[in-house]
């Protein structure tokens, strides 16, 4: 398991864990939401990246006419 999904795991434990929730404050925990939609597109991204560049999948072309 990758170092960043490690890190996706572990913040969804801590924001879905009321008791865990109240070991940080707001403002820490807003920011761990914001950091976890960062991540999950990012290894979203670079899945979908690696995965074409393998060859599978569809990756359209925009023409210029």
């Amino acid at each position: 398991m990758g170092l960043k999904k490690k890190t996706i795991n572990l913040v969804k434990k801590v924001l879905n864990n009321e008791n865990k929730r109240k070991q940080y404050k707001d403002e820490e925990l807003a920011y761990m939401e914001l950091a976890l939609v960062r991540l999950k597109m990012e290894r979203k991204r670079r899945k979908a990246e690696r995965q074409s560049k393998k060859g599978f999948g569809y990756q359209s072309e925009e023409t210029n006419d």
